[in-house]
């Protein structure tokens, strides 16, 4: 799983001539289809034991934050969808979310055959890359390192240093967790993936060139729902305290990821905008990230220690509450690379109005000790006073 502080030192590919083979045409055309490490997950959603007391100003207004925990399954495949921002990668929306992949090939004798390439051609069900036709050398076997998304945002996925180690057949890379000036960090986050397979062509699918890509995710995905809340309006959620920067190692063999973070770098605070709204609801689940999934954050793995979350509300009456928690629950002390953490929010001092009324003036006959008073307690939902 993740490996924290640990010192892998790797041994970079000597660069070499790029052998390119693109006359032999007899050869065939490689080319790429994509999936992801088991299918999606049908697991029960199960929130944790205690909850987490999120106190307001003043300690008067608590939030309560419940995780469930699920592995990132999504089969990763060619699909439609509307165009997409930073979600968690499905069957149905590769295509959109990802647009294409870059690909470093090697062959047998360690020379490079492709170079981190863009493979950005979707046709058929088949990926090819974007620069022109590649194809398959004579009687070799290559081993494929890949990852996706290949840009985001128009922008070149900014994976530094990539490096590929193949006799230990492990990349190596440095990853920095985007951030926008407006707020909405998490829309700016892509799902990171990687990919391996050592492959001749008669070793592809029906021996046609087609080489099957296996990619698994790199970072931990967070997201929100509510459950027993008042009607209000969720306006933002901030992860406070976390680590943006760092370096990992791919071990491609394995499909496992060992991050090392930047700790010399100051922790961060990452920002979404969300105004959802929510309707006054005792049982049940409400969405919050998934009414949009671009808000779902894409983060690093880590060690959660005191690292909080920040949620503003605005109530139906117009109160605005800024409520803070521990993300670290229970047993849940870090997030790992390939899950998806959701945390369920839900409230007790914004649900409800307490009332507590006694009788304001008792009067005593002269020379008496006691009289009769009143009291009546009870509370109602602040929304519905009917629920009392």
């Amino acid at each position: 799983m993740i490996m924290k502080n640990s010192s892998l030192f790797l041994r970079a590919l000597a660069a070499c001539e790029v052998a390119d083979d693109a006359s032999r045409a007899d050869n065939g055309r490689i080319e790429f289809s994509v999936a992801a490490a088991g299918g999606p997950s049908t697991r029960a959603v199960e929130y944790g034991g205690s909850p987490v007391v999120m106190l307001g100003s003043g300690g008067r207004d608590t939030l309560y934050l419940h995780t469930s925990v699920e592995a990132n399954r999504s089969t990763v495949d060619a699909g439609g969808g509307r165009p997409t921002r930073g979600v968690p990668v499905t069957t149905d929306n590769f295509a959109a979310a990802c647009k294409n992949f870059g690909v470093t090939a090697v062959d047998a004798d360690g020379k490079l055959f492709m170079s981190d390439e863009e493979v950005g051609v979707f046709s058929g069900g088949v990926w090819s890359p974007s620069n022109g036709a590649r194809y398959w050398p004579e009687d070799q076997t290559l081993d494929f390192y890949a990852y996706a998304p290949y840009s985001f945002n128009e922008k070149k996925l900014p994976l530094g240093g990539l490096a590929v180690d193949n006799t230990a057949k492990t990349v190596s890379f440095t990853y920095a967790a985007p951030t926008t000036a407006d707020g909405n960090d998490a829309e700016a986050q892509p799902d990171v993936m990687f990919a391996y397979r050592q492959c001749s062509r008669d070793m592809t699918e029906g021996k046609n060139g087609t080489v099957p890509l296996t990619f698994s995710h790199a970072l931990a995905g967070v997201r929100f729902v509510a459950k027993d809340i008042a009607g209000c309006t969720i306006n933002k959620i901030t992860l406070k305290g976390l680590y943006g920067k760092g370096g990992c190692v791919y071990d491609a063999e394995a499909g496992m990821f060992a991050w090392t973070l930047s700790t010399d770098s100051p922790k961060q605070d990452f920002t979404q905008a969300f105004d959802v709204k929510l309707n006054d609801q005792q049982t049940g689940e409400q969405q919050i990230t998934d009414q949009d999934k671009a808000t779902t954050f894409m983060m690093l793995p880590q060690t959660l220690g005191d690292a909080t979350v920040e949620i503003t509300l605005t109530t139906d009456d117009g109160t605005r509450h800024t409520l803070t928690g521990k993300l670290a629950i229970d047993d849940l002390t870090e997030w790992e690379a390939g899950y998806i953490y959701t945390y369920a929010i839900s409230s007790e001092s914004i649900n409800w109005t307490y009332v507590f009324d006694v009788t304001k003036n008792i009067t005593l006959p002269l020379g008496g000790t006691t009289g009769k008073y009143t009291v009546t307690s009870y509370r109602y939902r602040t929304q519905n006073p009917s629920v009392r």
